[in-house]
């Protein structure tokens, strides 16, 4: 066959083009087959973006029908673009990534220390709340009693002085504080003759009774040995005299259980007084002479027969003016002068005169 009988398309096309070179330059594409796209003889298969190339209009008033684009240059083609954006910013987000990391990294160390914080935080609570509790009977002790009275004390009073200063009659106002100490009459006898587990038994069952027939926003303090003390929080002094005489039923009903199984019935006596000491003058006295009252009176229950209660109050209507210069007086001394009512269980109940008990 002769050389060049049978050639490529390309050569074809480029043969039949010379050939048949149209009016200003412009190439006819053979019939039949689609404008082909040249540069210099090659065809262009990467143009992507026409704003980067060049163009010929050959259109019908040059005589074509296609159009002849020209190539980009190499560092404007798309893999050189992005090549380029990776190059600039591939570091950046190199770096951003390590920085992610290194915050979560410190995220956590800061998670683990806050966890083991609130953990020794938890636990130095629990040991404060523990060390505000009797372990026996479950109830507070004497460490929780000092800052809780000082506060309560402190509302009561200033309560009492706005309902003055406004005109109002404070005892209207739930706003006294009424105190109960109760003792458990033979505590001494009951360890002596059952032992000690029994009569830890005993006061355990008497602080879980106590407990059940008192409100929750009262507190109970196991004041000492078997003498517990109730702060009936947000009362009123005229229902002190009710609150006394449940308590005291509520000792009488209770049977206890000793460890051996046996049931023993035990009482209890109770004394008590109120705080602000004076309605009419709250500033008068303290929240620990008010307790000092009840103290008497509890002893004097205990003097005049056990299984009682009795409870002081200064009288609303008395001038206090004898009582501010003194630190301390004495509940006799102020009932003799009329200056302080005495209330108890039993009728035709005197304030004892005899020696303090043992």
């Amino acid at each position: 066959m002769p050389a060049g009988a049978r050639g490529s398309p390309a050569s074809a096309d480029s043969g039949w083009a010379a050939a048949n070179a149209g009016p200003a330059g412009s190439i006819q594409p053979p019939p039949g087959r689609t404008p082909p796209i040249w540069r210099e003889g090659t065809p262009l298969i990467d143009a992507l973006n026409p704003a980067l190339l060049g163009s010929l209009p050959i259109g019908p008033g040059s005589g074509g029908l296609g159009t002849v684009l020209r190539m980009a240059p190499w560092w404007l083609r798309g893999w050189a673009v992005l090549f380029c954006l990776m190059a600039a910013l591939g570091p950046a987000a190199l770096w951003l990534l390590w920085r992610l990391r290194r915050s979560g990294r410190r995220t956590l160390e800061l998670e683990g220390r806050l966890e083991s914080a609130e953990a020794q935080v938890r636990s130095t609570l629990a040991l404060e709340a523990a060390s505000l509790v009797d372990p026996l009977t479950g109830l507070h002790n004497l460490r929780f009693l000092e800052p809780s009275m000082a506060t309560d004390a402190h509302q009561a009073r200033r309560a009492f002085t706005d309902l003055l200063a406004a005109g109002e009659d404070p005892l209207a106002a739930r706003e006294d504080l009424v105190l109960c100490l109760l003792d458990l009459d033979h505590l001494g006898r009951l360890n002596g003759t059952w032992g000690r587990p029994a009569g830890d038994a005993v006061l355990s069952q008497l602080a879980h009774r106590l407990g059940r027939i008192t409100r929750k926003t009262d507190f109970r303090v196991r004041w000492h040995e078997g003498t517990f003390l109730l702060v009936a929080r947000r009362s009123r002094r005229s229902g002190a005299v009710p609150l006394a005489h449940k308590l005291l039923e509520a000792g009488r009903d209770l049977a206890l259980m000793l460890p051996g199984g046996e049931v023993i019935r035990e009482r209890w006596s109770i004394g008590f007084s109120v705080f602000p000491l004076h309605p009419g003058e709250p500033a008068l006295g303290s929240w620990q002479q008010a307790l000092g009252f009840a103290e008497q009176c509890l002893a004097a229950a205990k003097r005049s027969g056990r299984d009682r209660w009795v409870g002081a109050m200064l009288v609303p209507e008395a001038d206090p003016a004898p009582l501010r210069a003194l630190p301390e007086w004495d509940i006799g001394w102020a009932q003799a002068l009329g200056l302080m009512r005495v209330y108890s269980s039993e009728q035709g109940f005197a304030w004892p005169t005899l020696p303090a008990i043992e």
